[in-house]
């Protein structure tokens, strides 16, 4: 790979790294960042040691969480999907960054929502690297991390049972389709 494609493999690689939190202070350190990931540009050195800290906080994940980490609080989800794909990632790591980045407020306070508002959420492929993210960023603050990661340990059938009746069934009993199914 060649120029921004070899660019983006090594910051997947330095996302998805246990030491990612040191990679993103060397790139700033050196004056990288700002070419590697522009959102950045104008962050603080504070602002990069916060950065740093939830890296840190992260347990395992993925290099779309990683940049979602990276990026919390200083991009939007537009942003984040041109950072993704200016790093020449798939669209698949793309959306899952920036849908992670626009659902960050998606699970709050879920213990005290309905079910009907949470499953969802915690059904997607992503939800596991959101309450992730959620607990870097929030800490032992996130009263919604034990509920959630609860929640995620249901049997697929059980977070996220299948439907009762399809198109098909009705098809089958008689009935045309149309708006009404």
């Amino acid at each position: 790979a060649e120029g921004p494609e070899r660019i983006g493999v090594e910051m997947k690689r330095m996302l998805a790294d246990p030491e990612r939190g040191e990679a993103i202070e060397l790139l700033y350190e050196t004056g990288l960042l700002p070419f590697v990931i522009p959102p950045l540009a104008e962050s603080s050195a504070a602002e990069v040691a916060r950065i740093r800290e939830r890296l840190d906080r992260l347990r395992g994940g993925t290099a779309p969480l990683g940049l979602a980490a990276v990026l919390l609080g200083s991009a939007d989800n537009d942003q984040t999907a041109t950072a993704g794909r200016a790093l020449r990632w798939t669209n698949h790591e793309t959306r899952r960054a920036a849908w992670l980045i626009d659902h960050r407020h998606a699970l709050d306070e879920a213990p005290d929502r309905p079910w009907s508002e949470v499953q969802p959420i915690l059904a997607h492929p992503g939800a596991s690297d959101l309450v992730e993210l959620r607990a870097a960023d929030l800490g032992a603050r996130d009263a919604a991390d034990p509920f959630c990661r609860e929640k995620l340990a249901l049997p697929p059938d059980e977070l996220d049972p299948p439907p009762l009746i399809e198109g098909d069934d009705l098809i089958a009993a008689g009935e045309k389709p149309g708006a009404h199914f």
